[in-house]
């Protein structure tokens, strides 16, 4: 049965005021602050790879659950932001992690919606 059990998590530190990218995004503080809702996004350090990241939540999820890497049969990476077209992202986390040959690895490029859809194609 698939499910999850746990999460991992890791935010990076650098933190960027949505009010100060105005002029990038061409917009108003009103259409930030009461449409966007969001004042503030993180971001990740300069020598920080997507896949990194990757890395840095899978070891927060082994502080919180024991995992046998051995079992784990796949390994799909959502994001909007690969690091290359390739090889694809989850190539990269499948070799830090050092997972099994076994273990299928694919990237889907979305955003929002990303969440989801990843958990219907684990379930299918």
């Amino acid at each position: 049965m698939i499910g999850i059990r746990q999460t991992g998590i890791y935010i990076p530190d650098n933190c960027i005021s949505n009010l100060t990218r105005l002029d990038k995004f061409k917009t108003d503080e009103d259409f930030i602050l009461n449409k966007i809702g969001i004042r503030k996004v993180t971001v990740k350090n300069k020598d920080e790879d997507v896949s990194d990241l990757c890395v840095k939540a899978f070891a927060d999820l082994e502080k919180k659950e024991r995992l046998d890497r051995a079992s784990i049969k796949a390994l799909i990476l959502i994001t909007q932001n690969p690091e290359s077209n390739i090889p694809h992202t989850s190539a990269l986390i499948h070799d830090k992690l050092d997972l099994q040959s076994n273990c299928a690895c694919f990237d889907i490029s979305l955003g929002c919606s990303g969440y989801v859809y990843g958990l219907s194609v684990l379930k299918a």
